[in-house]
């Protein structure tokens, strides 16, 4: 039984880990998206202020 125990903790630990990692996957990637979309938004307000002064 506790050989049982033992491995099914085991699995259960795999399949965590394998989430968490897929998760840190999706938050570094949203990550990325965020900053290219903040680099092009400080790009298009550097081109729109000389044109309002």
């Amino acid at each position: 039984m506790k050989t049982v125990l033992h491995l099914s903790r085991a699995v259960f630990s795999k399949n965590n880990d394998q989430q968490f990692t897929n998760s840190l996957t999706r938050i570094k990637e949203a990550d990325q998206i965020a900053e290219a979309i903040n680099k092009r938004l400080n790009e298009i307000q550097k081109k729109l202020k000389p044109k309002n002064c």
